[in-house]
């Protein structure tokens, strides 16, 4: 019996949001909080709509995660080939298993939420 390992496609935005969210390890409203953006915008992408102010929703996610922006926006690996390229090159696109060093205080200031 031959089993084929699971595969993720990354071809749709809602998918990399997703797996953006999982790799953090975030429910869906920790998400939005952390990325400040709001729940029902964050779910809504994820459900397969587009942001509207799309680039600048790929920034917000981006600094906050440290997801690589490219990758976020477009499912294409951020690796620059060269002739001297091997596979250890790869960096991956997705975040590191932690939460964003560079956290601020919610508690003030006015909201930069994208929608």
């Amino acid at each position: 019996m031959s089993t084929t390992a699971w595969v993720p496609s990354t071809a749709d935005f809602a998918t990399r949001l997703a797996m953006v969210r999982q790799r953090m390890g975030w429910n869906l409203k920790e998400a939005a909080v952390e990325c400040d953006l709001g729940v029902n915008d964050w779910a809504r992408w994820e459900g397969g709509m587009m942001p509207r102010n799309f680039t600048e929703a790929v920034m917000h996610i981006s600094a906050r995660t440290g997801v690589d922006m490219f990758w976020l926006m477009t499912g294409q690996a951020p690796v620059i080939a060269t002739a001297e390229s091997r596979p250890s090159d790869y960096k991956s696109p997705l975040p590191a298993k932690t939460r964003p060093a560079n956290r601020r205080d919610r508690s003030t200031g006015p909201s930069n939420r994208v929608r």
